[in-house]
C-alpha cells in the first residue's frame, strides 16, 4: 500500500512540473515578451514556443526534477519587478531560491535590471553612450543618489537575501543534500561549452544565424585585428581548457546522460578534442557579441547579465545542459526580435523570394523550433522505448 502511494506521490509530482509549472511558464515567458517588446506579436509567440520545445527544458518538464518550478517562479519575478509588483516579486523570487538556490543571483541580477530599465535614458545620452567604463559609473552614481527611492522600492528583494545569507550561513554552504557531489570549484571551461550552447540557439532565426555567422568568418579571416582577436581568443581558450577541463565523477560514472557518451567518446578519448574545439569558442563569442549588444543601453545589462552567468556557472564542475536554461533565457529577453547583423550592409529592397510565404517562414524561428520539436521526439522515444540494463538496474537515456 505505501509502494501504491509512493508511486501515486510520484505521478502527481510530475504531472504538476508537466502541466502546471510548464503551463504557467509558457503564459509568463509570452506575458514578458509582449511588455519588452509590443511592437512584435508574432516573434513574441515564436520566442514563447521556442522557449517551451527546447530541448533540455521541454524534457525536464516529465521528470521529477526542480528545473520545471524553478524557471516559472523566477518568470514571475522577473514579471512583477518590470510591472513595479515589487512585494510580490520578491515573495515568487524566495520561493525560487526555494527551488534552486542559485536563483539567488538572477533574483540581484532582475533589481539591478529593473534600476537601468527605469533610467535607461541616462544610458543612452551623453559620454554613458560610448563606452562600458561610463556606463558602470553612471549606474554607481544613480545607486547612490537614488538609494533612498530604490531601497523603498526593493527593500522586500534585500530581505531575501539577507535570508539567503543566513541560510548559507546555518547550512555551512549554499548546497542542500549532498554536499561530497557538489563541491564548488572553478570551472572557466563551462562557459566555453555554454557559448556552443548558445550558439545554434539565439533567438534570431536560422537564416539569420546562418547568414551572420558566415559574415562573421568572412571577417576574422579579412581583416587583421578581427583575426589577431581571434587568435589570441584561441590562444587563451587553449590554456584554459588544458588547466581547467575537470571530469565530474558523475559524467564518468552515470551512462545515462548523453553528456557521459560525448566525453567518453571524445573528449576524455582523445587528448587532442578539447583543444580542437577552441577555435569555435573563439568564433561563437566573436559571432555573438554584436548580436547580443545590438543597442548602445544593452552594453551594461550585457555585461552584468554575463557577470551572473559567471558566478552561477563557474562554480560548477558538473556539465550539465539544464544548468544553461536561466542565463540562455534572460539573454533571449535582451536579444531584439530577429537581431542584428554582425556586419552593417546598405540597406537593400528585400527579392520575391525573401518577401515570399516561404522566405517568411525560413527567416522565423519556425524552422529552430520544428527542429527542437523533433529532437524532444526522439528523446523522449529514446527515454521511453530503448532502456538498457546496467549492473542489474534498468536505465534510461536523458539529457
Amino acid at each position: 500500500m505505501a509502494g501504491y502511494e509512493n508511486f501515486n506521490l510520484l505521478k502527481v509530482a510530475r504531472s504538476i512540473n508537466a502541466f502546471v509549472f510548464s503551463m504557467f511558464s509558457i503564459y509568463f515567458i509570452y506575458k514578458i515578451f509582449t511588455h519588452l517588446y509590443p511592437e512584435t506579436p508574432s516573434a513574441n509567440i515564436q520566442k514563447t514556443l521556442l522557449f517551451y520545445f527546447m530541448p533540455t527544458n521541454f524534457f525536464f518538464n516529465f521528470l521529477l526534477y526542480t528545473d520545471p518550478g524553478s524557471t516559472l517562479f523566477i518568470l514571475i519575478t522577473f514579471y512583477l519587478t518590470m510591472t513595479g509588483r515589487f512585494k510580490l516579486g520578491a515573495l515568487a523570487g524566495a520561493v525560487a531560491v526555494g527551488f534552486r538556490q542559485t536563483n539567488i543571483v538572477w533574483v540581484g541580477y532582475m533589481c539591478i535590471w529593473k534600476i537601468i530599465r527605469d533610467k535607461r535614458h541616462h544610458f543612452l545620452s551623453g559620454e554613458a553612450r560610448l563606452n562600458l567604463g561610463h556606463q558602470i559609473s553612471l549606474l554607481i552614481a544613480i545607486l547612490v543618489k537614488d538609494v533612498t527611492v530604490i531601497l523603498s522600492k526593493l527593500y522586500a528583494y534585500i530581505l531575501v537575501v539577507i535570508a539567503f545569507i543566513y541560510f548559507v550561513i546555518v547550512n555551512r554552504g549554499i548546497v542542500v543534500g549532498d554536499k561530497s557531489n557538489h563541491q564548488v570549484s572553478f570551472h572557466p571551461t563551462q562557459l566555453l561549452y555554454f557559448s556552443l550552447f548558445l550558439l545554434p540557439n539565439l533567438a534570431i532565426g536560422l537564416r539569420h544565424i546562418l547568414r551572420n555567422l558566415k559574415l562573421s568568418v568572412i571577417r576574422i579571416f579579412s581583416n587583421s585585428v578581427m583575426f589577431s582577436t581571434w587568435l589570441m581568443l584561441t590562444t587563451f581558450f587553449c590554456v584554459v581548457v588544458h588547466y581547467f577541463t575537470i571530469p565530474h565523477p558523475f559524467i564518468l560514472a552515470d551512462n545515462r546522460h548523453y553528456i557521459f557518451y560525448l566525453w567518453k567518446n571524445f573528449i576524455g578519448r582523445y587528448w587532442w578534442f578539447k583543444y580542437a574545439l577552441c577555435p569555435f569558442y573563439s568564433t561563437a563569442v566573436l559571432f555573438m557579441i554584436p548580436i547580443i549588444i545590438s543597442s548602445k543601453e544593452k552594453v551594461i545589462v550585457f555585461s552584468i547579465w554575463l557577470l551572473c552567468t559567471c558566478v552561477t556557472l563557474l562554480p560548477s564542475p558538473l556539465i550539465e545542459f539544464r544548468y544553461y536554461m536561466l542565463p540562455w533565457l534572460f539573454l533571449q529577453f535582451e536579444i531584439k526580435p530577429f537581431g542584428a547583423e554582425v556586419v552593417k550592409k546598405e540597406k537593400k529592397e528585400e527579392s520575391a523570394i525573401q518577401r515570399s510565404a516561404i522566405g517568411k517562414f525560413v527567416s522565423s524561428l519556425y524552422p529552430v523550433i520544428i527542429g527542437y520539436i523533433l529532437v524532444d521526439i526522439a528523446t523522449l522515444y529514446v527515454f521511453l522505448y530503448k532502456p538498457f540494463v546496467y549492473n542489474g538496474e534498468v536505465g534510461r537515456f536523458m539529457w
